[in-house]
């Protein structure tokens, strides 16, 4: 098993979306083609968000593409989830970080302050319900 976390571009939308794809998979992937679209599509509305700077959106995109992992259920599926769980938990990481330095320091603004609160929050659910589910 192994994924490839790629940057695709989209000139008709014009925006650039990481798209998370399987390499190889002992079953092909015929057990998670329709969850791997519907993680990818939440993954890349996340990103879209992200490049608008609507964070609020950008973490609840991410929020649903974890929780859309967890139906992967069968047993050949249990390593390639937790690889799309650490992949979100990494991005939503990124925008945490980028948020508390657009909210603290010297070049603070408080127009991302809700957004890094909430991202901070999301990234705690996420991190300890994975650690609950290894």
């Amino acid at each position: 098993m192994s994924l490839n976390k790629q940057k695709t571009h989209n000139t008709s939308l014009n925006h650039n979306s990481n798209k998370i794809e399987l390499v190889s998979c002992p079953r092909n992937g015929v057990k998670c083609k329709n969850h791997l679209a519907a993680i990818n599509e939440d993954y890349s509305e996340s990103s879209i968000y992200h490049q608008n700077r609507e964070y609020q959106k950008s973490i609840e995109a991410l929020n649903n593409a974890f929780t859309k992992t967890f139906e992967l259920k069968e047993g050949t599926c249990t390593k390639c989830a937790n690889m799309f769980r650490s992949t979100i938990i990494q991005s939503l990481e990124d925008i945490h970080l980028e948020l508390h330095s657009m909210s603290k320091g010297l070049f603070k603004t408080k127009r991302y302050q809700s957004s890094y609160i909430l991202a901070g929050n999301v990234l705690n659910n996420l991190k300890s319900t994975n650690i609950k589910t290894n």
